[in-house]
């Protein structure tokens, strides 16, 4: 008996649906989608009969209906690519490495502070110039003898501790001198930052050759002979660079105190202590030879009918090349902004009626651009048509005079003297002194009086604008009465030549009797820059001069303070009676 023949092919109706294909995805590209159908099984054309119809029916999909014979070989099963990472473009990568690159120079910058506040905070350092912060009364200790002369405040150890990246910030922010040896050990930021500043020019260099020359000569074998080897060789500029000076040679440095000893300031030095001899006698004979037309006022401002406020500013035209008037500070910056402060848009209306107001401009004798005949009287012509007249259309009285002194020094601390004393000769009741690239912010002449008629006694102590710019710690500007050069000799202490001269006011008169602000001004210092050499030695001088000072505030309120108040008071309310309206 023959068996039937197996049908060509098997009926479609006993086996289950192929699944429909998945969706294609949208996000990637064909080419790189990946293939989620399952791998075909073996074809049943390579098996017999017998062998098809054992296997289960969930590995073996139905054929399509055709015949066996008919059916293609199919082709290896396709390999699953994998999906390539997401692609960046150019922007976004460049943009990602400029903030790596931000982040990595904020943290380099922020790093030396964090190392070197707590050495700014620990207390006082020999020979580290002291710092005491401006702040209300509630901040110092009922003993003010025993107030730290070094600021503790974060305030203070932040800005010093930023300041000791660059010599430059740390000696214009007044910081003292730089950090001992055993700082230098913890950090060389200091040293590293100097390191990198600008070598030395060959003029400097010829300088620091001969310095070393003139300490051979000296026959100082020792510390001054040590610095001046170093200067030469390692090209170090005083108080600006390094040079190639490593960190042991800037320990050794510091440990010698070349900043000190440095023998190219030895004429400077000399020539300064045998001006020092003789203060007073020339002081005075400089007032003397004052020509009248250099003075305002008849002098004695006691009986004047209203007080007057002094505005004193020092000017020079050294290192700079200006050929015209705008060009300078003193007339793009200062005195603009001077008669904008008291005019009656910006100051009350009783200003006009309560003070009256003197300018007084001090120029070097022999200043390449002020110290000529034809060049002041064009400075006069421009005070007289920008700053007098406008004033007095709207019935602010102001006077303006130039002062020539003989600056054999070439330091601002002599000027100074000489230009609040010519002031307080004339009669003026308050003295404010300023800078040439100082800004006027708003009014100020009401606030500051009225600040120090408000001290015990009155009028006996210092006021100051808030100025944002330089050492917010102490008063870079400062407004006294006339009491001041009653209690002092002169204006700022004589030792006192280029710098620590705001620092002593600031701090002279103690916190009872300093106060700072509400009025403002900005300091523009980065107009002309600094124009003179300063002498890094008279740090050591600051306390010595608050403590004398201080001994005769005391001697003075102890003779005078009663009978000051008394009469001081008086003459305060007659003249704000005939100031008010």
């Amino acid at each position: 008996m023959q068996c039937a023949p197996l049908p060509a092919a098997l009926p479609s109706r006993n086996l289950p649906a192929p699944l429909p294909p998945p969706r294609p995805s949208r996000r990637l590209p064909p080419r790189h989608r990946p293939s989620l159908t399952p791998p075909a099984p073996p074809s049943p054309s390579r098996l017999s009969p017998t062998h098809a119809l054992a296997l289960p029916p969930r590995l073996f999909p139905p054929p399509p209906k055709q015949s066996l014979a008919s059916t293609p070989f199919p082709s290896a099963p396709e390999a699953i690519p994998r999906p390539r990472p997401f692609r960046t473009r150019l922007p976004v990568r460049l943009l990602a490495a400029g903030f790596v690159v931000l982040a990595l120079l904020g943290y380099s910058s922020y790093s030396a502070p964090r190392l070197h506040s707590p050495w700014l905070q620990a207390g006082r350092q020999p020979g580290m110039h002291a710092t005491v912060r401006m702040a209300g009364a509630a901040d110092f200790p009922a003993d003010e003898a025993a107030a730290p002369r070094l600021a503790s405040s974060q305030a203070a150890a932040v800005r010093c501790a930023h300041a000791v990246q660059s010599s430059a910030e740390w000696a214009r922010l007044r910081c003292g001198p730089p950090p001992p040896p055993q700082v230098l050990q913890l950090n060389g930021e200091w040293g590293e930052r100097r390191r990198r500043g600008r070598r030395a020019r060959p003029a400097e260099r010829a300088r620091n050759a001969s310095a070393l020359r003139a300490a051979e000569e000296s026959g100082d074998g020792g510390g001054a002979m040590d610095c001046a080897e170093m200067k030469a060789r390692h090209g170090v500029l005083v108080g600006t660079s390094w040079g190639t000076l490593p960190l042991a040679g800037q320990a050794r440095w510091a440990e010698l105190d070349c900043d000190t000893r440095d023998p190219s300031r030895e004429a400077a030095r000399a020539l300064e202590r045998e001006y020092l001899a003789n203060y007073t006698a020339r002081h005075a004979a400089a007032l003397a030879a004052r020509p009248a037309a250099r003075r305002l006022g008849g002098g004695g401002g006691v009986g004047a009918s209203v007080p007057t406020v002094a505005v004193c500013v020092c000017t020079t035209s050294r290192r700079t090349n200006a050929s015209r008037l705008e060009q300078l500070a003193l007339f793009s910056i200062m005195l603009p902004s001077l008669r904008d402060s008291l005019m009656p848009a910006a100051a009350p209306r009783r200003t006009a009626r309560r003070f009256g107001f003197r300018l007084y401009i001090l120029f070097d004798a022999g200043d390449a651009f002020y110290d000529d005949g034809a060049r002041e009287s064009e400075v006069r012509a421009w005070l007289a048509d920008e700053l007098v007249a406008p004033l007095a259309r709207r019935r602010v009285r102001l006077e303006a005079t130039l002062l020539r002194f003989e600056n054999e020094m070439r330091k601002p601390g002599p000027a100074f003297n000489f230009m609040m004393a010519a002031a307080f000769e004339d009669g003026a009741d308050y003295l404010y002194r300023v800078n040439d690239d100082t800004k006027f912010v708003g009014a100020w002449a009401d606030v500051a009086v009225d600040t120090l008629l408000g001290f015990d006694p009155p009028n006996v102590g210092v006021v100051g604008p808030v100025c944002p710019e330089g050492n917010t710690l102490i008063m870079t500007h400062d407004l006294v009465h006339r009491t001041h050069l009653h209690i002092f000799e002169h204006y700022y202490p004589p030792i006192f030549s280029d710098w620590w001269m705001d620092d002593w006011i600031s701090h002279v008169y103690g916190s009872a009797r300093t106060a700072k602000g509400p009025f403002r001004v900005r300091h523009f210092f980065g107009h002309q820059g600094t124009r003179y050499e300063v002498d890094q030695a008279h740090a050591s001088r600051l306390e010595a001069e608050i403590e004398s000072g201080r001994a005769q505030i005391a001697r003075w309120l102890a003779r005078e303070g009663p009978r000051a108040s008394a009469r001081q008071r008086s003459a305060a309310s007659a003249g704000n009676a005939e100031g008010d309206p």
